[in-house]
């Protein structure tokens, strides 16, 4: 089970390098989906009115936050809590914006997949000796 949780992590950090190469794309599907559900919300649209590239990258973006939310119990939940914290915090159209989160993000994957398999530090005793 925890391989599968993980592999779901090799999918997160190719969608944030994805972000870090094409962020343009990517801010154009938020925007697009935004706009679909303000029109749900005045009345213009109806949920059923997602379709294709849209409603993927809705799936996508739900999925990878229920992933971190999940992660959040792990033993590397500080680091799943500083994604989750980064990607709560708003961006709006900010190309260089969207850019560093989806670099520091894409770099917080990868040292939550090595700390799992190669490295084994203990996050929480490492940043409790650093603060203290």
């Amino acid at each position: 089970m925890k391989i599968l949780f993980y592999l779901i992590g090799v999918i997160a950090i190719l969608y944030e390098f994805i972000a870090l190469i094409d962020t343009k794309k990517v801010n154009k599907g938020l925007q697009k989906l935004k706009l679909h559900f303000k029109k749900v919300k005045s009345g213009e649209a109806n949920t059923k009115d997602l379709k294709g590239n849209l409603a993927n990258f809705l799936l996508l973006q739900m999925g990878y936050i229920i992933w971190v939310i999940t992660g959040l119990f792990s033993s590397n939940g500080i680091l799943f809590l500083i994604i989750f914290l980064i990607s709560a915090i708003p961006k709006g159209n900010i190309i260089i914006v969207r850019k560093l989160d989806a670099l520091i993000t894409l770099s917080l994957l990868i040292l939550i997949l090595l700390n799992k398999f190669q490295l084994h530090i203990n996050i929480y005793d490492y940043i409790l000796n650093l603060i203290m």
